[in-house]
């Protein structure tokens, strides 16, 4: 008999699913996401118990009809991409198709959603994995949906998470740095029935300013552009560093990310203005042409790859010198001397919230 066998559908069903789906966080990530694609202005996440026996996430965005909802947590299935040139020019959060059938299988998955053509919505319901009931429901434009005893029957999975104040804490982290890539949005974040964060829409500074509990003149910001390759900097000042680099924010096309190393060049370039120990806040937010990133990296694509990384890490660095520096000459970012930034294009090992030599 070989000794290599195909998985049942059953059990790698799980295991992919484990990929995309870690915590409450990224079910918040993945729906928020969802919701940001479908042109949603108001969204609105609700928690209990730290997301084990409910995470709920209210959109106004376009609502799905009948046909799309019946297919949209099926393995695969996607509206974003139709052949591999598309993953060559992706513009939305989702594309993988893997979200909503991840959560089905380890979760009792319930959708509501009506399309702004409809004068009716339609509700699903699926539990781990098993489709229960689809039928015609009352329900607000947009689309609602809930997902209930989070990794029931999964004792494995459920160890591993904190306690709910823990879970209820990455949510609402994950949540805000979503946000922070579209601050025109309306959103609110709830727990237990009681409000915890809430922004009716407006500039990514004021934004910022409210996540940190900072007051405007408290941060600093730069942007530059050039060539399809746009920066923008908003930091706090040096007279309100912190203990820690948790609070920087890396976007890239309005995606979280999280990059080891652009954060050790951001760091590096600012670290005669940062005493010993202490670190900025705030946000570096890149937008780059889309066949120029790979996002198709991360099974919950937290990471990106960039094709002109010298040139990237470059104008991250000259943006963040020049900062907290008299406003003498302009940026210039040469796309092929890299090395000052040999040393750092090389290390992958430091983290993400973390100092180079930490």
């Amino acid at each position: 008999m070989p000794k290599i066998k195909v998985l049942p559908p059953e059990v790698y069903r799980r295991i992919a699913a484990g990929e995309v789906i870690e915590r409450p966080a990224s079910v918040v990530k993945e729906l928020v996401e969802n919701a940001l694609d479908a042109g949603a202005r108001t969204i609105r996440v609700e928690l209990e118990d730290g997301g084990r026996s409910l995470i709920r996430v209210l959109d106004d965005g376009e609502g799905m009809g009948p046909e799309d909802l019946r297919l949209c947590w099926q393995a695969h299935a996607t509206s974003k991409i139709s052949s591999a040139q598309d993953l060559l020019r992706l513009v939305s959060f989702g594309f993988r198709g893997e979200a909503l059938h991840s959560l089905a299988q380890v979760s009792s998955l319930t959708i509501l959603s009506r399309p702004r053509d409809s004068e009716h919505a339609h509700r699903l319901r699926v539990e781990f994995g098993q489709e229960r009931d689809f039928q015609v429901a009352p329900g607000p434009l947009g689309t609602t949906v809930e997902v209930r005893d989070l990794f029931s029957g999964f004792p494995a999975r459920k160890a591993f998470l904190k306690s709910p104040r823990a879970e209820t804490g990455r949510a609402l982290e994950v949540f805000r740095a979503l946000a922070l890539g579209h601050p025109e949005v309306a959103y609110s974040f709830y727990s237990q029935g009681k409000k915890l964060f809430s922004f009716s829409g407006g500039a990514r500074r004021a934004l910022l300013a409210q996540i940190l509990g900072l007051s405007d003149e408290e941060l600093e910001e730069e942007q530059w552009e050039e060539k399809g390759l746009k920066v923008e900097l908003i930091l706090t000042k040096p007279s309100s560093a912190l203990a820690t680099s948790r609070y920087l924010y890396l976007l890239v096309n309005r995606r979280p990310v999280r990059d080891r190393r652009l954060v050790g060049v951001l760091l590096e370039a600012l670290r005669s203005h940062f005493p010993a120990g202490r670190y900025p806040a705030g946000v570096l937010a890149l937008e780059i042409l889309p066949h120029l990133v790979d996002v198709n990296v991360h099974p919950a694509k937290w990471e990106v790859r960039f094709r002109e990384e010298v040139r990237v890490f470059r104008a991250v660095r000259a943006l963040a010198e020049r900062l907290f520096a008299p406003r003498v000459k302009p940026i210039k970012v040469s796309p092929s001397e890299d090395l000052a930034l040999g040393p750092l294009l090389k290390d992958r090992s430091f983290g993400p919230q973390e100092s180079p030599s930490k």
